[in-house]
């Protein structure tokens, strides 16, 4: 068994002899760290069995690698909008996908944009 915490600290080698990878119950929860191992794993034929229902939605980034805390900003004011700890912006990749590059879907849960500019938020699966 890996936890989130050691693939943080270890990247795609915390899956090597990983047959298929389980998520916990809420998964949205994951840094760019965490995102790109868990990519290079699928990428290498690894399967997700995913028991989730929101995707990896939320940016978090550690706070202290050693300690395993994550840093979260779910509605950031103005001037609070990036983490404090990697500088990253906050929010979801969701918002931010343009800027991240980060593909949050992975066959997963439910994402949003707003797909046709007219300012509401439009469900993307």
């Amino acid at each position: 068994m890996i936890c989130d915490h050691q693939v943080q600290q270890e990247a795609a080698a915390a899956f090597a002899g990983v047959e298929v990878a389980l998520t916990g119950s809420q998964p949205a929860f994951a840094s760019r760290a965490i995102l790109d191992a868990l990519e290079a794993y699928l990428g290498a034929g690894g399967a997700l069995a995913y028991l989730g229902g929101g995707g990896f939605r939320w940016v978090c980034s550690p706070l202290q690698q050693d300690r395993g805390g994550l840093e979260l900003r779910v509605a950031p004011a103005p001037g609070e909008s990036h983490h404090s700890s990697t500088g990253e912006l906050g929010g979801t990749f969701d918002f931010d996908i343009y800027h991240s590059g980060i593909d949050t879907h992975y066959g997963v849960g439910v994402a949003s944009a707003d797909i046709d500019h007219d300012g509401d938020l439009d469900v993307a699966t």
